[in-house]
């Protein structure tokens, strides 16, 4: 007798063997498949393959099942650690993954761009937006030692693209002041608001300096907001009638030709004291001495062949990218700031051609400098006019 042998199978997922004429095989991309197994076969939801149940991976969010091949794509919500798989992730792309639940909880910071939690935000009233906690400066005023990406203003504009630059910081005192509402006040000081930055200040009493960024002078007289400046004093700030506020206005120093034209900026600067204190305000030897700028020092300094050794001078040159005066009262008269950069700008310009060293001790004195700022009172009126108010009639 002749004896059949029967012929078996065997399934790909649980390796049993079959015959036909017990069961006949499922088919599936994996190979054949007994029945039982057939019902825990999933398809992978990104490449569509089919895999026993058992190692596959699988994601809470929409009930996806993915293949060993591609299980790196299920990620864990970093808010609720349930399970989703990349095309549902609500996050910010840079490692914090979001279910569209816990989403709901976070916001975008205004200032860095990066998705942070609700309890980790502020409202910023100025900006209607929030802030994260590394960016939210509280009442707006950040560190003295705080140093922005500086931006210049005013050189777009055509045949300005070589201006001179003046960086202006005016400081004030909050005394009895509301500091929210002042330090919104504050941040109009020119009609941009990105012009404008608040900082601490050390040698205030109870107060704060609002710092610019580098502009032309077109540019601040076409910016500066005397209404807010006016609007100051009702909100209780103060910087003209105070011991401690001053004006400090910076100029960029690729303003000057070369070093020996910011020599003789400096020489009339310092020959012409009791002028330029008429004309600042005050004196004072703590904060902006001339003392220490008027010697045989000011022409080293100038080329760079002595370093200071205080920025406590009327004309700071500690600083590598800035020309610094410090002589100035505090101000919140809008005329009197533009007056004050006007008044720079003119010995700039003065001084810009006084080439001859021989004949510096007759063209670099405040006489000689008068007569060419009244003749060229058009291009800087607001400087000539408080030179008539405040040292002509000194005379």
């Amino acid at each position: 007798m002749t004896v059949v042998e029967e012929v078996t199978w065997n399934c790909v997922h649980c390796t049993q063997d079959f015959t036909h004429e017990a069961e006949q095989p499922m088919a599936s991309s994996s190979g054949e498949t007994c029945e039982s197994c057939y019902e825990d076969l999933r398809s992978c939801s990104w490449c569509d393959e089919t895999f026993h149940v058992d190692d596959m991976s699988w994601a809470d969010i929409g009930d996806h099942f993915m293949c060993p091949r591609h299980s790196h794509m299920i990620l864990h919500c970093s808010g609720c650690n349930i399970t989703l798989i990349e095309s549902d992730d609500q996050g910010d792309g840079n490692g914090r993954v979001l279910c569209e639940s816990c989403v709901q909880e976070y916001s975008t910071c205004y200032e860095c761009g990066d998705l942070v939690h609700d309890d980790y935000m502020h409202y910023v009233d100025r900006i209607d937006d929030y802030q994260c906690d590394g960016c939210y400066v509280e009442n707006d005023v950040h560190s003295y030692d705080f140093t922005p990406d500086y931006r210049v203003f005013g050189r777009s504009r055509v045949g300005d693209e070589t201006a001179t630059t003046f960086g202006v910081e005016l400081e004030v005192e909050y005394r009895n002041a509301d500091w929210k509402d002042a330090n919104t006040r504050l941040q109009d000081l020119w009609t941009n608001r990105d012009v404008t930055f608040l900082k601490s200040d050390g040698s205030l009493s109870s107060g704060v300096e609002a710092v610019s960024h580098p502009m032309t002078l077109a540019y601040a007289k076409d910016h500066i907001n005397r209404e807010a400046l006016a609007a100051l004093s009702l909100y209780g700030v103060r910087s003209w009638k105070t011991t401690t506020c001053g004006i400090h206005i910076h100029i960029g120093r690729d303003t000057f030709r070369n070093h020996s034209h910011l020599a003789r900026f400096m020489i009339l600067f310092t020959r012409s004291k009791e002028q330029i204190v008429a004309l600042a305000g005050r004196e004072t030897s703590q904060w902006a001495s001339f003392e220490l700028n008027a010697n045989e020092r000011m022409v080293k300094q100038a080329e760079g062949k002595q370093h200071p050794d205080t920025r406590y001078r009327a004309i700071n040159l500690t600083n590598r990218n800035t020309v610094e005066v410090r002589v100035f009262r505090g101000s919140l008269n809008g005329d009197t700031i533009i007056a004050h950069m006007e008044l720079l700008a003119a010995i700039i310009e003065y001084t810009r051609d006084q080439r001859n060293i021989v004949g510096m001790s007759m063209s670099l004195t405040w006489t000689q400098f008068r007569g060419w700022l009244f003749m060229n009172r058009q291009q800087y009126p607001l400087a000539n006019a408080r030179c008539s108010a405040r040292v002509d009639r000194r005379i």
